[in-house]
């Protein structure tokens, strides 16, 4: 990573809670990244986006509560 823009911020938006582990582990082994929020639901995402403005979400497409299509279009459009 060049110049001081300092570390990629990551949002990982998934229903099951083993992969946001696994998510989570790989991003502290990374010294040019940071988990700054985690959520368990799509519609959780939304308020996590809002609020920690990352530069990067991984999000599951298929969640039981809202898929991550619908989470994601309602987060950028707030």
């Amino acid at each position: 990573m060049s110049g001081d823009a300092g570390p990629i911020r990551i949002l990982a938006v998934d229903d099951h809670a083993l992969l946001r582990e696994g998510i989570a582990g790989f991003v502290a082994g990374q010294s040019d990244m940071t988990l700054v929020a985690q959520a368990r639901m799509g519609g959780r995402q939304s308020s996590s986006f809002r609020t920690h403005r990352p530069d990067i979400t991984l999000m599951d497409l298929q969640m039981p509560e809202m898929n991550g299509v619908d989470a994601m279009s309602i987060a950028i459009r707030d």
